[in-house]
Parts: C-alpha cells; structure tokens; sequence
C-alpha cells in the first residue's frame, strides 16, 4: 500500500478511534500507579507491624489491612480495564484496518492456529505443556487459500528443582496451500551451524530425524538454510532455483528465524518474533503512525510469502 493512502487512512478512519483508546490508556496507566501504590504500603505496613519493637500496634495493623484490601479492588479494576482496553484496540483498530487493506480476510483476535496443524508441520516437537496465541487471520490471496496466527508455544522440561519452561515457538505461524502434490516431506530450516562452525556444521547436520540432509547447488542458500527431506529427489523438485531465491529474499527481508516445511498439499512457515504482536501500548501512546506501518508489513508477510513463493502459480498441478 501506497504511504498515502495508508497516512490516510490513519487520519480519517483510525485517528478518532486511536484518540479514545489513549484515553482509555490512561486511565489503565492510573490505576496500575494506584496498584502499586497501595502494594507498596501494604508491604511496607505490613514490615512495621511484624517488627519486632512495634509488634502488635493497631496503628500499623489497620493500614495493612487496608492496603490489603486496596490492593485486591484495584488489581481487579486493573485487569478488567486492561482487557476492555486489549478487546477494544482489537475490534477498533486491528480489525478494522485489516478490513480496509483486505476487506475479503476474516480476522478472529482471540482464536489462533491450532496445534494439531501446528504439529502437522513437523516443524516442532510435539511435547507441548503451554500451547496459546490469538490473532487468526485467514483468506484467499489470489487463487491460493491461507491461514496465519501468532503462537506462543513452551515446553516443560527437567524434573524437581531443575524443571523449567522453554519457548518452542513464539511469533507468526502461517500455512497455505501448495501448488504440487507433495508425497515426502522435506523441512527448510535457518542454518544457525553454518555460520559458528562452517564446513563441520555438515556432521550435526545430518543428524536429524527429518529425513536425510539435502546438498543444493545454491552455495548462498546453503549457507543460510539447513534441508532435511524423506525423498531427495522430491525436494529437489520443490526447491527450484527461484522457490530458494524467495527463501533467501524472505530471510533477508524479516532478518529472523524463519522455517518452512512441505508436507502432503501444504506449505507451512514459521518466523520467530520476541514481542508480542497486534497488542495495545501501556506505558507509551497509541497515536503513533509508526505502530500501524509495522502492523499493515505483518498482515503483508502473508502475501509476501505466497508472493515470493510463487503459490499463485498453478502450472505444476492442481487447476
């Protein structure tokens, strides 16, 4: 999208409505200073009173108790407005602008992928204890059917005092038809080997219970990708010169963790983000144009990826 059309948008459709929410910001804002506010004396109330030297004091009692019950009241306050805040920069603001660049796209903000297609990627493990996300998106672009979220996905591991929680997955999560039928499954994954141990990279990586490793002529895209498949020559035929060059370009354009794998009619990618996406601002304003640039390059990975992958293409197979 042109920078003015979408400046005008901001102006006339989003503006107002970001202009409520900051607003409505601000009083979340408030409420979590009187939050903290009322904890800090009740823990500060509470420390004269267990004091030895002032132990048992009615006048270092009552405080604490109050705070207490401040405390409780304003962290409920607190949460219910920060929900209404999160629910109504969703409906006002996200969905809304999502129905001005595509007005075709569904959008459901607190639905996301679910994990028995995200397993169906064999891009993770399956051992999954703490499966969320929200932010579903799905549509057609051109002749090709899509389906994206943003996942947050962990894992338990360890046991006793050593048990921990570790992040498998966290960003955008996206699927989409393939334009050939695909009967192997080949994984395309970013090479983090490569670069640290360079040709000894080769011995990790075919220990992989993905398939077999896969050489490429592409010495720029072995570089920055890892392949692993259960039919050599399949993957071949997937991984055109072109596909690797969009594989490469979409690496260069996002700079993060990105993964692919084709399996039975399906493509799927995931690309690692450390924040959390589509969410409201707290601690700074929401009138900021440059939050809803960053948000319209995220509903474009969607049409960057079938762009860059070609999927439109139906030459191969299919129709």
């Amino acid at each position: 999208m042109a920078q003015e059309n979408l400046s005008q948008i901001y102006e006339d459709k989003l503006k107002p409505q970001l202009g409520q929410l900051e607003k409505k910001r601000l009083r979340l804002v408030r409420m979590i200073y009187f939050l903290s506010g009322s904890i800090l004396i009740g823990v500060i109330s509470a420390f004269l009173h267990f004091e030895k030297e002032l132990s048992g004091g009615i006048f270092t009692l009552i405080p604490t108790l109050f705070a207490i019950v401040a405390s409780i009241v304003f962290a409920i306050k607190t949460y219910n407005g920060h929900e209404k805040y999160r629910k109504d920069f969703k409906q006002s603001i996200v969905k809304n602008l999502l129905k001005e660049l595509n007005p075709d796209w569904q959008y459901f903000p607190d639905t996301h992928i679910s994990e028995k297609n995200f397993d169906r990627s064999g891009l993770f493990s399956k051992s999954n204890s703490h499966f969320k996300g929200d932010d579903l998106i799905y549509g057609l672009i051109d002749k090709t059917k899509f389906c994206c979220s943003e996942l947050h996905v962990q894992d338990e591991r360890g046991t006793g005092d050593k048990r921990k929680t570790i992040t498998i997955f966290k960003g955008i999560f996206f699927f989409a038809e393939f334009n050939k039928h695909i009967n192997s499954k080949t994984y395309v994954a970013t090479d983090n080997f490569e670069s640290l141990f360079g040709s000894i990279a080769k011995t990790f990586q075919k220990l992989s219970f993905k398939g077999s490793l896969v050489n490429l002529e592409n010495q720029e895209f072995e570089k920055h990708f890892v392949v692993h498949s259960t039919d050599q020559q399949e993957a071949r035929y997937i991984l055109t010169p072109s596909i690797m060059e969009s594989m490469l370009n979409l690496r260069h354009k996002y700079g993060r963790n990105i993964q692919f794998s084709f399996i039975r009619s399906r493509v799927f990618c995931s690309l690692g983000f450390n924040q959390n996406l589509f969410e409201p601002k707290v601690f700074s304003t929401v009138l900021n144009f440059g939050d809803i640039q960053f948000m319209v390059n995220l509903f474009n990975i969607s049409k960057t990826i079938i762009s860059e992958l070609n999927l439109n293409t139906r030459i191969w197979t299919k129709d």
